[in-house]
């Protein structure tokens, strides 16, 4: 593993990542997986939601305590792409990452001294994530890694610290890490006891209060719980699209500034336009006589014939009111919404890519049961839009119409639109 600096925090790079059942896995069996599977060097682990990664600390597991996993705190769905970083002595490495649906691909978190090396991994990673070249972030220079990479990173939250989400683990138990344990220990009981002296007058005054709160929960059997969960799954899972911006919203967002992104800028010629996320990606390609010294409008140069423009949108704001019609159960069902996009492809001239996951799964740790969402959610692309569907906004409406569906990018090559969204279906 290395270790980088962004916003003055450490970051580890450089893990194998591999998919978590459902129970949080102990430190033993952390340690046996790591032998079995990859080596007795792997001496680390970071968790993440719905996976594990294990790294090597090269015999200094103490460097990377209290250092979390960079791959496990990127706040990015579907991504890939290359980076530079400097290590201590000056010499340059080369991180690659990838993620795909929410989960970081086994071989999307490493470390390459070569670049060469590193290109060819991504390469192989993007075959294997059959993403479009233009959707590869490529970053040439370590100010240029930092400042991306940092425009990625997830809020620090209470749920982030709760569950130490990305937060390095050491496999092994040293015997100075035992006595520092034992030592804690000693402390941590000490104050206890006098805690309890201490307080002991205020546990007197609240005794009825639990002794009436133990009693209301003892009618609570595991039957009746049980019964609650399956009636009400919906209650165990978060139903995100309620917090997304309806399609023509995000239209609204990305349309006016994509159209007013002229065809030629200082000599470049616009190659694509990609908004994702508020984010308004612009690619261009060099012409003969193209200025180098003023590219297009905060543009930076990736190569010789090829230069990006990045600019942040306001955001929607409002979209919980307006799809509060929308809450579970109020969503289509599987076999409707698909009618629905193929009617919409039909009737636009357009071609529909459309694909359903597996309902997702979450455990019940004090009733051993096992709880499955009542929604799936699907993955849909319309691809070679015609440009007057995309001017009189009237596609975006036909989505907005569609409950539980939420549109994510917008790119346009060559005059061709395509869009891309999820949506949640019964």
């Amino acid at each position: 593993m290395r270790m980088v600096m962004i916003n003055n925090l450490p970051w580890a790079v450089g893990m194998h990542w591999e998919t978590s059942p459902m129970r949080r896995l102990s430190r033993k069996k952390l340690r046996e997986l790591a032998i079995e599977k990859l080596g007795n060097e792997y001496d680390m682990a970071a968790f993440r939601p719905r996976q594990h990664a294990f790294g090597v600390s090269g015999g200094n597991p103490e460097k990377f305590e209290r250092v979390r996993s960079l791959a496990a705190c990127l706040d990015v769905y579907s991504f890939l792409g290359i980076f530079m970083f400097m290590d201590a002595d000056g010499n340059p490495f080369w991180w690659v990452f990838g993620r795909q649906n929410g989960l970081t691909v086994g071989m999307g978190d490493q470390v390459f001294t070569a670049r060469d090396d590193a290109v060819s991994e991504l390469n192989s990673l993007r075959e294997l994530l059959d993403m479009q070249e233009q959707e590869i972030v490529r970053c040439e220079t370590m100010e240029e890694s930092l400042a991306h990479l940092a425009s990625l990173l997830m809020p620090v939250n209470l749920q982030a610290l709760l569950f130490r989400t990305g937060m390095l683990m050491p496999l092994n138990i040293t015997i100075t890490r035992r006595k520092k344990r034992l030592f804690l220990i000693c402390v941590s009981t000490g104050i206890t006891v006098a805690c309890i002296f201490g307080i002991n007058a205020l546990l007197e005054n609240r005794a009825h209060e639990a002794s009436v709160a133990s009693a209301r929960l003892s009618r609570l059997n595991k039957e009746q719980r049980d019964a609650e969960v399956r009636a009400h799954p919906e209650r165990y899972f978060e139903q995100s699209w309620m917090d997304a911006p309806l399609a023509d919203a995000v239209a609204s967002q990305c349309l006016p500034a994509i159209i007013k992104t002229p065809l030629y800028s200082n000599g470049w010629q616009l190659d694509s336009i990609t908004c994702v996320g508020g984010v308004l990606s612009i690619a261009w390609r060099h012409q003969s006589g193209a200025d180098f010294v003023r590219l297009p409008a905060q543009a930076t140069l990736k190569d010789a014939r090829n230069a990006v423009s990045r600019h942040t949108l306001d955001a929607p704001q409002g979209q919980r009111l307006i799809r509060s019609w929308q809450e579970y159960p109020h969503i289509l069902t599987r076999d409707y919404a698909a009618r629905q996009l193929y009617q919409l492809c039909q009737d636009t001239g357009t071609k529909l890519k459309l694909t359903f996951a597996t309902p997702e799964k979450s455990t019940i740790a004090d009733l051993g049961i096992d709880v499955i969402a009542p929604w799936r959610k699907g993955s849909w692309e319309l691809q070679d839009i015609h440009p007057s569907l995309m001017g009189d906004m009237a596609i975006m409406q036909a989505l907005s119409r569609l409950p539980g569906l939420t549109l994510e990018t917008i790119h346009v090559k060559d005059d061709r639109w395509t869009i891309k969204g999820a949506i949640y279906v019964k």
